[in-house]
């Protein structure tokens, strides 16, 4: 299985490429995607064990893409992320979205963390059991 990657805006130094190889290196089979409908193209439900969406994305919202998604696959644990200063906009996100949240920039360790928490709530939920 792999790990969907949606658009991270990291710092310039850090662009969403980069958050891919080091996941790659981890094992991980990672699928990029730049926005919203780029993302929901790409997408086959049952196909990935997370999805780690930044909430700022360009064009539509991570709002709508994290709803879209949990739409398509129930199953499917939600990395919902966003950047300093906007808080709020993870308390905005409705608490069937928001499975598993970071503020960014996130280091390394934690977004390992973050996606294993959510890689093991889609396995559990796709095996029936309601807790990871």
């Amino acid at each position: 299985h792999a790990i969907a990657l949606g658009l991270v805006e990291q710092p310039p130094a850090q662009p969403p490429a980069a958050q891919a190889v080091v996941l790659a290196v981890d094992g991980h089979e990672v699928t990029v995607a730049a926005d919203h409908d780029s993302a929901l193209a790409d997408f086959t439900p049952g196909a990935y064990d997370a999805a780690l969406v930044d909430l700022g994305l360009p064009g539509r919202s991570g709002h709508q893409l994290a709803g879209a998604l949990r739409a398509a696959d129930p199953a499917l644990a939600l990395v919902l992320i966003t950047g300093w200063g906007r808080e709020r906009e993870l308390a905005s996100v409705p608490p069937e979205l928001a499975d598993v949240t970071g503020m960014k920039p996130i280091d390394q360790p934690d977004l390992r963390g973050l996606l294993a928490r959510a890689v093991a709530l889609t396995a559990a939920r796709r095996s029936g059991r309601t807790e990871a």
